[in-house]
């Protein structure tokens, strides 16, 4: 069997199906492929579109396919699967998923199977293309043209290709069933294998035929065995035949007197029956009063039974809002308090540097009159008081410049306090945006998982209403309290966790976790909670820093890519190696046969070019 990547395939005028009495066939057979070895319905070619792990691929195959083999993760049973689903066979004859949904390759919403079936009796070969979507039912096509799954069916069935005969088709899920088999249907799976239908029903008949063979031997020696015992009780019985008759008159005679007894009997119950008709009418109108004084009643207990289940409902959902809002409120006027008091603590400071500087300027007020109470009283002293006074007039003048210099100095810290609030204030607001936009992206993540799976977020409210019943903190799922750093991570980051981790509450303690599962199956959510290991984070460290890699084109490690809650980052360490597990640019592909020789330890990494996970095994 050859493997090629599709090309644009030319169009091919084919044969026309036509639906006639359950069966379908060909317009023309006068042209017959004498010189082909393949067989009628043999597979030819098989086309996959998004399929399993198939982007786009095309099978040729050969007139002897029988098995298929090849190492695992080739992409084996990906074929068998097409090939299944391809010719209207059903998924539980693979063992594996249930859905046709589920064998579309992850992130395309549609697949396609097309196999081409060998047709003797034409140029053209039958090709039958299935196209399986996520969001509606598979559309079928036989030679491109648009038909049904019975229409496939009636095809394959016509050319014997048996997808449910484990003799004809054997998936590798089913060969233990095969190996179960007892030689009884080996032989009649074979049989429709390989033969026509007559081939299978003449063996049942033949079957039957020598089952009732046997049956009728088996009647004759029971009847004959039979015969000789009635013989021999007659021999006895003859004696006993007058005796016969005898109680055989007597049993007349009682059956007369039964047959007597049942008029009796009628007409004392026919009695009893008209006596209760006549009670059994006399309540029913007695009743009938009853209802038609009951129906208001009832009419406005229901109604009242409404209203109450109504107002119950509404105060319990405002209620959990209230709770909600509540500790939200709680969150944000803890931290609108701490920047008040910083604020506080500066006004006050503020205001005890303006009271300093009201003080100096009174002062320099007081000084200042001193000084023209003295300009005025040298003009009236003598001339030998002018030292004295000069002395005292340059004193107040140095003590006039010191209070000027004070002044100065508090209004510089006045302005200084001033640009202090002024950045508590935004800062204020910084804090307030922060925790809004915190608030919008926990809300958005929110809605996101009541998207994806209702029983989580459900149990997230009522985690968040009862907090308070455990011992220890009980962590919200990852895919709310984990926070990639860049947003070009998030994909990475995603595909490395499993989801039903994403989704998963993580406990301290091991009582928590117990009581958290055991309230959870009280309220018949399904959810998904693990234990956080009991180290700490400096158990987790890798062998070698990044740097020690980063010629090889590694940048970080999955670790450093996003930012949880210690414990949630220990499990994520423990189940998931995100401490090990580095990051690379382009250049770690070119460096891969490097790679495996020098770093040995390193059997997992990432190139953000495509995501791709590559695991070197020695």
């Amino acid at each position: 069997m050859s493997i090629k990547h599709p090309k644009k395939r030319q169009s091919e005028e084919l044969d026309y199906f036509s639906q006639d009495a359950g069966s379908i066939r060909t317009k023309s057979r006068s042209v017959v492929k004498h010189d082909s070895v393949y067989s009628e319905g043999s597979i030819v070619r098989i086309k996959l579109v998004s399929f399993l792990t198939y982007d786009n691929v095309e099978f040729n195959t050969g007139p002897y396919l029988n098995i298929l083999i090849g190492p695992n993760g080739t992409g084996k049973s990906a074929i068998v699967c097409a090939i299944c689903l391809g010719l209207a066979g059903k998924t539980n004859w693979l063992g594996r998923a249930s859905d046709p949904k589920d064998f579309i390759k992850y992130g395309a919403e549609k697949a396609v199977i097309e196999i081409e079936l060998f047709n003797p009796y034409n140029d053209s070969n039958y090709i039958i293309c299935r196209e399986i979507f996520k969001s509606k039912p598979s559309n079928w096509l036989i030679n491109r043209r648009t038909t049904n799954q019975k229409a496939v069916e009636q095809l394959v069935a016509r050319l014997n290709i048996q997808i449910s005969n484990l003799c004809q088709f054997l998936p590798q899920e089913k060969v233990a069933d095969f190996a179960r088999m007892s030689q009884q249907e080996l032989l009649e799976n074979t049989e429709k294998a390989i033969g026509k239908d007559e081939l299978y029903e003449t063996h049942q008949k033949l079957k039957d035929a020598r089952q009732k063979a046997k049956s009728f031997e088996q009647d004759v020696d029971k009847y004959q065995q039979e015969l000789d015992r009635e013989k021999q009780k007659n021999a006895r019985l003859e004696e006993d035949v007058k005796c016969y008759h005898d109680r055989k008159n007597f049993l007349k005679k009682v059956d007369i007197l039964k047959m007597k007894k049942p008029w009796l009997e009628y007409q004392y119950l026919k009695d009893v029956f008209e006596r209760g008709k006549a009670e059994k009418d006399k309540k029913a109108e007695e009743l009938k009063e009853a209802k038609k004084y009951l129906h208001p009643l009832e009419k406005k207990c229901a109604s009242l039974k409404a209203e109450l289940e109504n107002l119950r409902r509404e105060t319990a959902d405002l209620s959990q809002k209230l709770r909600y809002k509540t500790k939200n409120v709680t969150d944000q006027r803890q931290n609108i308090n701490v920047v008040t008091e910083k604020i506080q603590e500066t006004r006050n400071d503020f205001d005890a540097k303006l009271k300093e500087e009201e003080a100096r300027k009174q002062k320099l007020h007081d000084l200042q009159e001193q000084l023209k109470a003295l300009e005025n009283a040298l003009a009236e002293i003598k001339e030998s008081d002018t030292h004295t006074l000069t002395k005292s007039f340059e004193k107040v003048t140095e003590e006039t410049r010191n209070v000027s210099l004070d002044i100065n100095s508090v209004q510089a810290d006045g302005e200084v306090l001033r640009q202090d609030i002024a950045a508590l204030r935004q800062e204020k607001k910084g804090y307030e945006h922060q925790l809004q936009n915190i608030k919008n992206i926990n809300n958005r993540r929110l809605e996101m998982l009541r998207g994806l799976h209702q029983d989580t977020y459900e149990a997230v409210q009522w985690l968040r209403s009862n907090s308070s019943l455990f011992k220890h903190t009980i962590y919200e799922p990852m895919i709310i309290s984990l926070n990639v750093n860049k947003p070009e991570d998030v994909k990475l980051v995603e595909n490395h966790i499993s989801f039903k981790d994403l989704k998963a509450f993580v406990c301290e303690d091991p009582d928590d976790l117990s009581l958290f599962l055991k309230q959870m199956s009280t309220l018949k959510l399904r959810v998904n909670a693990v234990k956080a290991p009991p180290k700490s984070s400096k158990n987790f460290q890798p062998k070698y820093p990044i740097s020690h890699y980063q010629k090889y084109g590694f940048v970080a490690y999955i670790q450093s890519l996003f930012t949880c809650p210690e414990p949630v980052m220990n499990y994520l360490c423990l189940m998931y190696n995100v401490h090990v597990i580095p990051v690379g640019s382009i250049v770690v592909k070119k460096q891969l046969q490097q790679i495996h020789s020098e770093c040995p330890e390193l059997t997992t990494f990432y190139s953000p070019d495509d995501k791709a996970c590559f695991i070197v095994v020695s």
